[in-house]
């Protein structure tokens, strides 16, 4: 259903863009965006229901979920690495955007390191996530995008705090450990010349901003949820990409910053995933991205929240998207309804015992 809800809230929303627009050969449309939301939940659909009428057994499945994950992170790390010591630019894995491609990655990485989280009773597990974690985080900083690299710490460090407490291991040795491993990840990480570069630039441009500069990727940023959340107020039932745009372009001039570099990127998106829904969609746009991440993290039929793995890769797509937009990227849409159907299925036979 939450598949279905965005799908037809793009439909919805282009169709609104074609019939108001004037300027229909420059609309901002998402048809391509819904048609693939909508046939990720027609296969989504069709796999659980031949599972329910067991076309193929439930460990069958199981171990095909969790081959296919298994194989799919370590190609996607040997290639990231490769293609790190072959070209000088920032690797993307198939994906023509190195921020589109931290994101898919930190996602199959969350989702296969959470699977073994919660379905391993080894300790040697902690092992296993230790090595997984340094190598994904690794590949991450190799594409050198800043909400990645902060992000996906942060929810290595959950996962593992989530680990110890459901193992009955959170004592204050293990958190002292876990502190020291994080502080020498950080540690390691700021002296390593791309981790360096980028929090000098980070810095830099927020500076820059506080001056009034907006002209970095940082600081225009700023000013297009700015412009994004005025032009919400302004209609909060929704408007067309173009509509919105002149009222942004019309803003910037009338208060004095006419080569705000927010002016390049509105045509693109306003990076931010709610931000960019609420200005063109309104609150109806704001209310299905609310259906649509609480379903997936709250209501997803696996229990627990950090140790589900279908919780964690939709719960990473709704912090990277407070930095970006990536429901409507058709190469994300494949990846992360593809990882949720699998995780799903690699928890099936415990849900069916339990």
């Amino acid at each position: 259903m939450p598949l279905f809800a965005l799908a037809a809230l793009y439909a919805v929303w282009s169709l609104f863009a074609v019939y108001v627009t004037t300027d229909k050969a420059n609309e901002w449309l998402l048809f391509t965006s819904a048609k693939r939301w909508f046939l990720s939940g027609l296969i989504a659909l069709y796999i659980c229901w031949g599972a329910r009428k067991q076309r193929l057994s439930a460990a069958t499945l199981q171990r095909c979920a969790l081959a296919s994950l298994f194989v799919a992170f370590a190609a996607a790390s040997v290639y990231g690495i490769w293609q790190h010591f072959t070209d000088p630019e920032r690797i993307i894995l198939g994906i023509n955007r190195a921020t589109m491609t931290a994101y898919a990655y930190s996602a199959l990485a969350l989702s296969v390191m959470t699977l073994i989280g919660r379905s391993c009773t080894s300790s040697k597990k902690y092992l296993a996530i230790l090595l997984m974690s340094l190598v994904s985080l690794y590949v991450i900083f190799l594409t050198e995008t800043r909400s990645a690299m902060v992000l996906h710490l942060l929810l290595v460090v959950l996962l593992v705090l989530a680990m110890l407490w459901k193992d009955k291991k959170l004592t204050a040795k293990s958190l002292s450990i876990l502190i020291i491993l994080v502080v020498a990840v950080v540690g390691v990480g700021s002296r390593w010349s791309i981790v360096q570069s980028r929090f000098d630039v980070t810095m830099s441009e927020y500076h820059l901003y506080e001056k009034g500069d907006d002209q970095t990727s940082l600081g225009s940023r700023f000013t297009m949820w700015k412009m994004g959340l005025i032009t919400f107020e302004q209609h909060p039932f929704g408007q067309t990409e173009t509509g919105r745009n002149q009222r942004i372009e019309q803003y910037l001039l009338s208060h004095n910053q006419p080569n705000s570099w927010a002016l390049r990127y509105i045509q693109v998106h306003l990076h931010n995933e709610f931000i960019q829904t609420a200005s063109l969609s309104g609150i109806f746009g704001i209310a299905t991205l609310l259906f649509f991440f609480g379903m997936l993290i709250f209501r997803n039929g696996i229990s627990g929240l950090l140790l589900n793995p279908v919780s964690m890769v939709a719960l990473s797509a709704f912090l990277y998207g407070l930095t970006d937009v990536l429901l409507i990227s058709e190469e994300y849409i494949v990846l992360f309804s593809t990882l949720i159907l699998l995780s799903a299925l690699s928890c099936r036979t415990e849900k069916e015992n339990a």
